[in-house]
């Protein structure tokens, strides 16, 4: 036998479903066969299945923090006030709409552009919304739009690096990384003090998001057999239709958008453990020669 030359591995090279049996060292990595693995370990293998449901239920973060602005941004009633100076000259206005009055020459003014003018808005305190606290009313109404504009873009932008950087350096960091970067992103959201930084903190969210939802599709078909590949979409819709149960029915509750959307968000805390429980994708480390990982 030509001592430079490994043979392939064949099926009955691969250790039996259950066997404690480890991969050959004298095999040459490069020539194992990911599929043929995966199938010896079963079709509902341990490591398959663990991956599996790990990789799926993060589509709960996902699909709240797509749903929760249709809770947060909706304009309650409001009026414009305005607070007469004391002691100076008394301005008559006549109210033309929410947004508009005119003076007493007939000009039609913004309520944004009056002095000692306000929006009055008709819900109380805890219960709040973007627009009241940000005064997103009128013509600033339409920023509301932007962040969930923002937080596509964010994805949009970052999916054809980050699935090259998985090619490069696995799936798993590729996978962890955004999935944290997106969670913290999302709990900055909930302290933000201007509507400045909440955009900014939604576009980070939205390259996170969309970057561990890419990358986590990838590992899942990566992770499985082949005969169980058709069934990965199962758990994630429904995983993905339990977070938008979970904002509408945390919205029953709590009032405040700062508090809901810190309740939809801090769950993604527990991802932590994923450092731990997530492997890396088989195909990638045979692919990258990876022998320790694949043995392990």
């Amino acid at each position: 036998m030509d001592l430079h030359k490994a043979e392939p591995i064949t099926g009955a090279d691969v250790p039996a479903a259950g066997s404690d049996k480890r991969l050959s060292s004298a095999a040459s990595v490069g020539n194992l066969d990911a599929e043929k693995v995966l199938s010896a370990f079963g079709k509902f293998g341990k490591y398959q299945m663990m991956t599996y449901i790990l990789l799926s239920s993060v589509a709960v973060l996902y699909s709240s923090q797509v749903m929760i602005m249709s809770f947060i941004s909706i304009a309650p009633e409001f009026e414009c006030t305005i607070q007469q100076p004391e002691g100076g000259p008394q301005w008559q206005y006549t109210t033309v709409d929410q947004c508009y009055v005119t003076d007493s020459n007939n000009w039609t003014l913004a309520c944004n552009d009056i002095p000692n003018a306000s929006f009055n808005f008709s819900e109380t305190p805890p219960r709040s919304t973007l627009n009241s606290e940000f005064n997103l009313v009128c013509r600033d109404e339409h920023w509301v739009q932007h962040a969930s504009s923002l937080f596509m873009l964010g994805g949009m932008i970052v999916t054809p690096f980050l699935t090259q950087l998985s090619d490069l350096h696995g799936r798993r960091y590729t996978f962890l990384i955004p999935l944290w970067t997106a969670v913290a992103a999302a709990l900055a959201c909930a302290i933000a003090p201007t509507y400045g930084l909440f955009l900014v903190f939604r576009f980070v969210a939205g390259v996170g998001t969309t970057g561990y939802s890419t990358i986590g599709w990838v590992l899942s078909c990566e992770s499985v057999s082949i005969e169980f590949r058709s069934l990965i979409p199962l758990v994630g819709t429904f995983t993905w239709v339990a977070g938008i149960i979970m904002v509408g029915a945390l919205r029953i509750f709590i009032g405040n958008w700062r508090w809901l959307y810190f309740a939809i968000s801090v769950p993604g805390l527990l991802t932590v453990s994923y450092y731990w429980l997530l492997p890396e994708s088989l195909h990638w480390m045979i692919t990258h020669n990876r022998g320790k990982g694949i043995s392990r």
